[in-house]
């Protein structure tokens, strides 16, 4: 029995999906950062960063939980520009980290 990398098995539909997928979870982390500083001054900024996307959630990395607690007060605003942005409704929810 002669053995094969798992990538030459997978079909190239696949290996784009990955792709899209990577694609557009760092635009998405991007884009929260970028529409996040329209409604959130220096200091919750400076404390908060989009770290991942997937499967619908988006993952917050916070530096406390009232960082955290500011930024669900927006972040259905946020989360709703992003989606319009996007043009399908890719983010379902918000988790935070610390």
């Amino acid at each position: 029995m002669s053995l094969q990398k798992l990538q030459s098995l997978l079909p190239k539909q696949i290996k784009d999906l990955c792709l899209k997928a990577e694609v557009e979870g760092s635009q998405i982390c991007k884009l929260w950062q970028e529409y996040a500083g329209q409604f959130f001054l220096a200091h919750t900024m400076d404390n908060h960063e989009a770290i991942n996307f997937r499967d619908g959630v988006l993952t917050i990395l916070v530096s406390s939980t009232e960082v955290a607690e500011e930024i669900r007060t927006q972040q259905y605003k946020i989360v709703a520009r992003i989606n319009r942005t996007l043009g399908k409704n890719l983010i379902l929810s918000v988790r935070f980290r610390s």
